[in-house]
């Protein structure tokens, strides 16, 4: 039944009802027939009343329905708000503040939140009052009359038992339990303490501390509040929970590129020595009794191995120094075409299984640049092509000018790379599924170490490779004006 039949049926009966007079008057002569219309009239009026006393009922529940779905959309709106805030920043000592003052007036007159140190102290994080000018009482009150572990408290309750604690009305004789002395209760009285509402921060089964939320009003907060307060401390658990994982995962990884420097350093001595007397064996071999073949293959492959050993370690010195921002570069004009054909032809002589096929500018380009570091990145990225190639494959290096930028392109017919890998393969310590399949070994750090390289000379990679066909790397350096007097890229990188 719609309140607009309704409201017909009111505006019906009331013109009867003011026609009743006229009728009356009309039929005066015939009672009988006056006392029936009156009769029809009185029943329409009842049934009229109890239409309205519907209407009522009708309008009340709309109300209440309206009025309860806008409070919820403000609950909605509070709660995101809320997750916004502790989502911009992973510093929670200022995103906690910035919620608290969210939470304050909207859910109280004023908030206190609690953590829980790694020491197992409770140390105060933030504490907001509706009004500005008594947020001098919650420090002296934090000052003189810090939680004492050894005397009743809410927020240690409700630390060691992970539940709400509820107080809808303090009263003095409550308000003495929870305070040290005549002071301690004034300056609590004075910023307005009547009822209050702690929730425990809870993530995965750990309380991280409180939530208090205190109002100067009696009975404001029921059982009824606590589905919106506990979803509330939730949220600030899980962003407090996240800043400490971050914090922890940062420390961890600092730590590991700690170790990596140091062992990286403590290996690479040994194996310099080792290096050096294989080849000191190899050059001081005695005429009359040369080396057999055997002999001197165990000699080759210790020198190889002990140099594949030392570039794994020089690897991993690089990415550890890269990671904890201890790279540097000296950068300087360097002719990048002479660069990169230094490196292939030193690949191509070790390499002999795998065609190098150099195509050079028609005419010298420079860039500003560290030729060690840039060395490393033509190497890595002929290295990496030369090791998924097929058998007897090739490999074609290609330098050009496009606009005011020089591009080195390094493009194999090996086994490509699936197109899922290809957002991850800059990352460290990454590789594609399908270099694991082919029993390609590494550690999946190069391609890591030359983005960051290319990186720190204001240039970019980029690659485009089909599963199965092959890969296309290019680098991309900012060109660089020709010095008036230049040296070759030997002289450049080498010391002093």
């Amino acid at each position: 039944m719609t309140l607009a039949y309704l409201q017909q049926m009111q505006e019906t009966v009331e013109q009867q009802q003011a026609e009743l007079p006229t009728a009356r008057t009309a039929f005066a002569s015939d009672d009988q027939h006056c006392h029936e219309r009156q009769h029809r009239l009185s029943e329409q009026v009842a049934y009229l009343e109890s239409l309205l006393r519907q209407k009522d009922r009708l309008l009340s529940r709309e109300y209440n329905a309206r009025s309860k779905a806008e409070h919820v959309r403000e609950q909605q709106a509070f709660l995101a708000e809320v997750s916004r805030v502790l989502a911009f920043s992973l510093a929670y000592s200022d995103t906690l503040e910035q919620v608290a003052r969210l939470v304050v007036p909207y859910l109280a007159d004023w908030c206190v939140i609690n953590l829980v140190g790694d020491d197992g102290q409770i140390q105060r994080v933030a504490a907001v009052h509706r009004y500005p000018e008594q947020e001098y009482l919650l420090e002296k009150i934090a000052c003189h009359y810090p939680i004492d572990p050894n005397l009743p408290h809410p927020v240690l309750k409700v630390i060691e038992t992970g539940r709400p604690e509820v107080m809808s009305d303090i009263s003095d004789t409550v308000l003495e339990v929870y305070t040290r002395d005549t002071e301690h209760q004034h300056l609590v009285r004075e910023l307005g303490t009547r009822s209050a509402i702690v929730v425990p921060l809870l993530v995965r089964g750990n309380v991280l501390g409180t939530l208090a939320l205190v109002s100067s009003r009696v009975d404001h907060y029921q059982s009824r509040d606590l589905p919106l307060i506990e979803d509330l401390a939730y949220r600030i658990a899980m962003g407090v929970d996240n800043a400490r994982l971050y914090r922890q995962t940062q420390a961890a990884i600092r730590e590991r590129d700690q170790f990596l420097s140091v062992v990286a350093h403590e290996l690479k001595t040994p194996l310099t020595s080792m290096l050096g007397y294989s080849r000191l064996l190899a050059h001081r071999a005695d005429p009359a009794s040369p080396l057999t073949d055997r002999e001197q293959r165990a000699l080759q492959v210790i020198a190889t191995q002990t140099n594949c050993f030392k570039e794994l370690i020089e690897t991993l010195l690089d990415l550890s120094r890269l990671q904890m921002g201890h790279f540097c570069i000296q950068q300087m004009p360097l002719e990048l075409g002479t660069l990169v054909n230094q490196v292939v032809e030193e690949l191509q002589a070790t390499h002999t299984d795998t065609l190098l096929i150099y195509q050079p500018a028609p005419e010298s380009l420079f860039v500003g640049g560290d030729a060690v570091a840039l060395r490393q990145v033509v190497r890595n990225l002929l290295q990496n092509a030369i090791k998924y190639s097929r058998p007897a494959g090739r490999v074609e290096v290609r330098v050009e000018q496009r606009a005011a930028q020089v591009c080195v392109s390094v493009t194999d017919q090996g086994i490509g790379i699936p197109a899922e890998a290809l957002p991850h393969l800059f990352q460290s310590f990454y590789r594609a599924p399908n270099a694991m399949q082919h029993q390609q070994h590494g550690i999946g750090v190069g391609l890591y170490i030359v983005k960051e390289l290319v990186t720190l000379h204001s240039g970019s990679i980029d690659v485009t490779s089909q599963e199965g066909v092959g890969s296309s790397f290019t680098v991309t350096l900012p060109l660089a004006a020709e010095p008036r007097a230049t040296r070759s890229v030997g002289e450049v990188a080498a010391p002093g």
